[in-house]
């Protein structure tokens, strides 16, 4: 086939002299994203190209991107952390990983209900997304359970990052609900850090999990 782990995610584009049907059906089959029959002038396979890469690029943030709260889902967490774990080892910089649990989500879904549970998940990604640093990677894990990880971080680092975020909760009210306006979001937390026996996206997950 055409698709390696390794070039899996990158658009395939076939230029072909064959017009037989079989041989065209056959190069989608392996893993092409399209074809061209030559002659073809480059400017045409320029913009054959371009559309690809704009039609993966579409796709890959709709299957790497939480739906409800439009941060990183699993997937999408844990193909960036394979890049940054990477980088930090072959740099040798710090990486630390939180693990948190929104506090009594579960009665405030039974209280008020799903839609405002909704609006609790994406009330609390948006501050995530707001006060973080740009390299930072949240992540909705699943249900109540969030992901933050923090390349070129101590875990010092980390754990005032979460404070911050904590603090400005605080003051984060849900408009529009007039029977939670006294709601408030928190959440619990446990942080990991990169060395020897935490090598692995998986390492640091089970590690902060547990504290």
């Amino acid at each position: 086939g055409l698709r390696k782990p390794d070039s899996q995610n990158v658009p395939c584009l076939m230029l072909t002299a064959s017009e037989e049907p079989y041989r065209l059906s056959e190069a989608l089959a392996l893993g092409a994203d399209g074809f061209l029959v030559k002659p073809v002038s480059a400017g045409l396979i320029a913009a054959h190209v371009t559309r690809a890469i704009r039609r993966h690029e579409t796709q890959s943030r709709r299957i790497h991107r939480d739906p409800l709260t439009g941060i990183l889902n699993r997937e999408g967490l844990e193909e960036a952390g394979v890049r940054a774990l990477s980088f930090a080892r072959r740099t040798d910089t710090p990486l630390a990983l939180a693990v948190l649990d929104l506090d009594g989500f579960k009665r405030v879904n039974d209280t008020f209900g799903h839609l405002v549970g909704d609006q609790v998940l994406r009330a609390f990604s948006n501050v995530l997304k707001e006060n973080l640093r740009r390299e930072d990677l949240p992540a909705r894990w699943g249900g109540d359970e969030f992901v933050v990880m923090f390349p070129n971080a101590s875990k010092h680092g980390a754990l005032r990052a979460l404070h911050n975020v904590s603090e400005i909760l605080r003051g984060t009210c849900l408009p529009g609900i007039p029977e939670a306006s006294d709601l408030r979001i928190g959440f619990s937390s446990g942080v990991a850090c990169l060395g020897t026996t935490t090598r692995t996206l998986q390492d640091l997950l089970r590690v902060a999990d547990e504290r």
